[in-house]
C-alpha cells in the first residue's frame, strides 16, 4: 500500500532523512542532494534538473535536500 507507512512533507532546504521508495513534487522542485540507490543521481543535481508538480520519482532514498520546491517523501 502506497504510503501505508507514512510521509513526510518536505519544502525547506535542510537535509531530510529517513528511509523513502518515492518522492512526489507538490510543486516546481529542484533538488540540492538526493543520496540513494538510482544510478546517475548526481547528474539531476548538477544539471539542476527541475521536476513538476506532481512528478514522482522511485527507488530507495536515504536523504533529501532541496534547492526549491516542495515534495511528499513516501516512507518504506
Amino acid at each position: 500500500m502506497s504510503g501505508g507507512n507514512g510521509s513526510k512533507y518536505i519544502n525547506d532546504t535542510s537535509a531530510n532523512t529517513g528511509d523513502f521508495f518515492a518522492v512526489q513534487c507538490t510543486e516546481n522542485t529542484v533538488f540540492a542532494d538526493l543520496t540513494g540507490n538510482m544510478e546517475n543521481e548526481s547528474a539531476l543535481i548538477t544539471d539542476a534538473t527541475e521536476f513538476t508538480k506532481s512528478d514522482v520519482i522511485y527507488g530507495r532514498f536515504t536523504s533529501i535536500t532541496l534547492t526549491s520546491g516542495a515534495v511528499i517523501a513516501y516512507k518504506v
